[in-house]
């Protein structure tokens, strides 16, 4: 049955067509890597698995292109981890994929500016595993604020991480963005989400060795609501979402403390504090605090008023 994939901002997007007849259909999110947008993307086996993957290529700031792999580790399109081929070529863009020099492995073809063609040669299948985690709850609603790890990566291997996050244990939602080293929380998860799993992502290009995972650790502070499921700070409001230009920022009232927004991109860096309010509403104009216009993306507008606090996210066109 054909599938239909579709490069949107910074991931990709598959729909898997259930009844073979396109009357019944289920979306799978296949996070990208922050900060880039994705297009010309193409499905093949390309790490002869069985099983189809992505390849296409990533665009930021119209300048610093990579091609990236999107490995189909569980073979339904609902759990992936992406290689990222940084080919040092201002404006790779993917056109194909052959096996060139008949070594049995597919290899990934570009363009790149001028009369030259990007020949990207596959040495063969990297290994990969993954560990999916219980559900946490973390019996409040937490402020989270960062993920470590402790692990032994040898040279040829990777660890990272996939997160999800709810308020409700029935309904996780998607896996996050692919985080490869450990940081800030901000922008890959939901602040005041009580539930959270994590899918530990593992691979090496060695068939004698691999990595190992000894210790996770994720930090989160009470945001100082409580009550039962559902008892959480009412959400953000932000108008129109997707925008292009101008956009309006509507926040909870929680009682008399003054409520800072402030927007970060998808990597958890501060854009700007917002501080124009009209009527009760910030109103932002998608520039960063230098006053430039900020690129097409995803961004989270995240208010915080005493110890309460919310996020949100906002696209950008």
């Amino acid at each position: 049955m054909m599938d239909l994939a579709m490069a949107i901002s910074s991931s990709c997007r598959i729909w898997e067509n259930l009844d073979g007849e396109g009357g019944s259909w289920e979306f799978h999110n296949c996070p990208g890597v922050a900060g880039y947008m994705f297009c010309d993307i193409n499905s093949v086996d390309i790490d002869a698995d069985g099983d189809m993957d992505i390849v296409g290529s990533g665009l930021q700031n119209y300048v610093d292109d990579i091609l990236v792999i999107f490995e189909n580790l569980d073979g339904r399109g609902s759990e992936w981890i992406h290689h990222a081929i940084r080919t040092e070529n201002a404006l790779a863009r993917f056109k194909g994929i052959s096996d060139v020099n008949n070594d049995g492995y597919i290899d990934v073809l570009g363009a790149v500016s001028g009369p030259s063609v990007l020949w990207c040669d596959v040495m063969g299948p990297a290994h990969a595993g993954w560990v999916q985690s219980s559900i946490l709850d973390v019996t409040e609603y937490p402020d989270w604020e960062s993920i470590s790890w402790i692990s032994t990566e040898p040279s040829g291997t990777d660890v990272s991480f996939l997160l999800k996050s709810s308020n409700n244990p029935e309904d996780m939602g998607v896996w996050c963005d692919t985080i490869s080293d450990p940081g800030n929380l901000t922008g890959y998860i939901d602040s005041t989400h009580r539930y959270i799993q994590y899918l530990a992502c593992m691979t090496t290009d060695s068939d004698n060795y691999g990595p190992v995972l000894d210790e996770v650790s994720l930090v989160w502070s009470n945001t100082g609501i409580e009550g039962e499921a559902g008892d959480y700070a009412p959400p953000i409001s932000v108008s129109p979402n997707p925008a292009c230009n101008e956009v309006s920022i509507t926040v909870p009232t929680w009682g008399q403390d003054i409520a800072e927004v402030s927007i970060y991109d998808i990597s958890g860096k501060l854009v700007v504090v917002v501080t124009n309010r009209i009527n009760g509403a910030f109103q932002w104009d998608c520039r960063s605090a230098s006053g430039l216009v900020i690129p097409s993306g995803i961004y989270i507008v995240r208010c915080v008023s005493g110890d309460l606090s919310s996020t949100t996210r906002l696209v950008r066109l």
